[in-house]
């Protein structure tokens, strides 16, 4: 187990993204967020648009508000 640990800390401290791949780049980032801002839209059309689960557009818009600079202010408004 050490060697795990050892080789998993040496990832990070190398900047290695650990686990599973996401689903949506950042283009289809932006295009949810495009998306999301016309209440037409539900979630399940933009999943559907895009070929992602529905919950992979809800994970895009709560990552993009985790991100700190102006744009992720002016999306939590």
């Amino acid at each position: 187990m050490e060697g795990i640990h050892e080789g998993l800390e040496a990832a990070r401290a190398a900047g290695k993204r650990l686990g599973r791949p996401p689903a949506m780049n950042e283009e289809q980032v932006r295009h949810v967020r495009d998306l999301l801002s016309r209440p037409e839209n539900s979630l399940a059309a933009i999943a559907r648009l895009l070929g992602v689960v529905p919950l992979d557009p809800v994970q895009a818009r709560a990552r993009a508000l985790r991100q700190p600079g102006p744009a992720a202010i002016e999306e939590a408004r």
